[in-house]
């Protein structure tokens, strides 16, 4: 089998032999050419010659004629004579002695032709001007002919190895494709790489549209498991490009982020922690933010993850969040009670000592008074007793809130135990109006514990209002309770307080009431977290005060609701 390397050497030779073969036949072909206009050329100038000899020996005879007859104004008759019949460019006769005689125009290119006459000589002119027209036709054809044969042999060996390269090239690259054999000619063994070339490639793009149509389909498989995963996650989620524009952001993050659809993110510390992230490229894990919305703290997990591609650039950002604020409530809830159960153990031993220690006293007391004795000392012992009496009342009410409790949970519509505790208390506190307003709120609760809660509210709220009245502060005394879709609200035109004092106030013995123990709001608090509600304050010095008791969805009954 002949190598690549001597089949360009026989391409190039065969092409080269073609090219100068070629070249040379036409070489050929244009000298024989000029040859043969050479020969015709000269042929005619012989013709013409001798037919202008015949001529001037024609004209010689016929003047001889006429000079044996004539007179000399004859002769100048015959001349022009002469001249008209043989078409002539001039006829000159020269006597001896005399001047010249001429008839036609000397000037134009001729050819002359000399007769010795008897009556001189005798100058025959012949016009000249189209056998000269056709020499330099000739010499231009034959300059042109023999300066193409020439540029051509030059183009051709300037050009021939750009001719010969293409095809050269071309058999490279096909050997590579399919080795050739030594009965094939180099043009058939291209025509079929060629032809087999195509065909592959026509396999290959078949090929190529198949595994395109598989990776579509991949694609669009990826696609939507991505996206099902995102819209499935209870977690927000956020993927940002390298500028900070959001890509993709699924439902869990609006509603955590409290955002419609198409909104950017708001202003705030969420977007300004996640920005340092991002232009820091940096991971945040499990970073917890808190952000205000609608003055209500949130507490927001964040953890971010930078993408980087195969050479390290910065691709983005993925960012996962959780809403943390129901858990740090929980914690916070937790909290508040195990505070409250230790100090209600703690309150429970004082309070198991100081009622022994009472008991004894009002004993004493007792046995004493039924004995004979000074009035003074009847005085004081009625002090005495009223005093340890007033005691034993706030020991009491101290062990209520320090005794364990297990609410009996059942259906309970608070508006109507709200009514119940305004009717009652109604009639001891005759100087403040007491008002309820809202629909039914119906919980799963303890209707003991929760009219127990709601009283000691509305007497705090009665003390405010007449603390107000006495300061001169409040004409109308007020107390409404208020019910809502998930919450219970005891507002009242009071004294009002200070926001700063309210974590002091939910402690036992905190009271800023004169003769208050302060146990009263201590113990409706802890009545609410035991149905797992929260129990807020709000309101401003001298601007009345608002008691809120929120209730979890889940404890909250519907129409065909039950116990949660």
């Amino acid at each position: 089998m002949p190598s690549v390397a001597s089949t360009r050497i026989n391409f190039r030779r065969d092409l080269r032999f073609f090219f100068i073969a070629l070249v040379g036949f036409l070489v050929v072909i244009i000298l024989a050419l000029v040859l043969l206009l050479v020969s015709v050329i000269g042929s005619l100038e012989r013709s013409e010659g001798e037919s202008r000899q015949r001529l001037a020996e024609a004209a010689e005879r016929e003047l001889r004629v006429l000079a044996q007859a004539g007179t000399p104004s004859q002769l100048e008759v015959a001349l022009s004579v002469i001249h008209g019949r043989l078409d002539l460019a001039f006829i000159r006769l020269e006597p001896s002695g005399r001047a010249p005689i001429v008839r036609g125009d000397t000037t134009v290119p001729s050819h002359e032709i000399t007769r010795r006459t008897p009556l001189g000589n005798l100058v025959l002119g012949f016009d000249d001007s189209a056998t000269r027209r056709l020499r330099t036709t000739f010499r231009i054809t034959a300059a042109l002919c023999v300066g193409s044969a020439i540029l051509g042999t030059i183009l051709l060996l300037l050009y021939l190895p750009r001719i010969t390269r293409p095809m050269e090239e071309l058999l490279d690259h096909a050997s590579r494709v399919r080795a050739i054999d030594g009965t094939t000619d180099e043009p058939a063994y291209l025509v079929d790489t060629f032809r087999e070339t195509i065909d592959r490639l026509r396999v290959q793009e078949e090929q190529l549209k198949h595994l395109h149509e598989v990776e579509k389909s991949r694609a669009d498989d990826l696609e939507r498991i991505t996206s099902t995963l995102t819209r499935s996650l209870t977690s927000g989620f956020l993927a940002l490009d390298a500028s900070g524009r959001v890509v993709d952001m699924n439902v869990a993050a609006r509603e955590i982020l409290q955002i419609e659809p198409g909104a950017e993110i708001p202003e705030g510390t969420f977007l300004t922690t996640l920005r340092e992230s991002l232009e820091g490229r940096r991971a945040l894990s499990r970073n917890e933010i808190v952000e205000q919305r609608n003055d209500v703290p949130l507490v927001i997990g964040l953890t971010t993850v930078p993408l980087l591609g195969d050479d390290g650039g910065f691709l983005g950002m993925l960012a996962l969040f959780t809403d943390l604020t129901p858990i740090r409530q929980l914690e916070r809830r937790l909290r508040e009670v195990q505070t409250l159960a230790d100090l209600g153990e703690i309150s429970g031993g004082i309070a198991h000592e100081f009622r022994n220690s009472l008991s004894a006293v009002l004993g004493f007391l007792k046995l004493a008074r039924r004995q004979a004795g000074p009035e003074q000392m009847e005085q004081k012992i009625t002090s005495a007793e009223e005093e340890a009496t007033q005691l034993l009342q706030a020991v009491d009410a101290l062990l209520a809130f320090a005794r364990p409790m297990s609410p009996a949970l059942q259906p309970v519509d608070l508006r109507e135990v709200a009514g119940g505790v305004i009717d009652r208390i109604g009639q001891q506190i005759e100087d403040v109006r007491f008002e309820l307003r809202g629909g039914p709120l119906s919980v799963a609760g303890d209707p003991t514990l929760l009219a127990r809660a709601l009283e000691n509210l509305l007497r705090n709220a009665a003390d405010s209002v007449r603390a107000a009245r006495a300061e001169g502060e409040s004409a109308e005394g007020h107390v409404r309770v208020i019910t809502s879709d998930d919450a219970l609200i005891v507002e009242d035109d009071g004294v009002g307080l200070d926001p700063a004092d309210v974590p002091r106030l939910y402690l036992p013995f905190q009271s800023d009431r004169p003769g208050g123990y302060g146990l009263g709001l201590p113990l409706a608090r802890k009545i609410v977290l035991l149905h797992g509600g929260i129990l807020r304050l709000t309101g401003t010095p001298g601007g009345g005060a608002k008691a809120i008791i929120e209730f979890p969805p889940e404890t909250i009954l519907r129409e065909r609701g039950g116990v949660a």
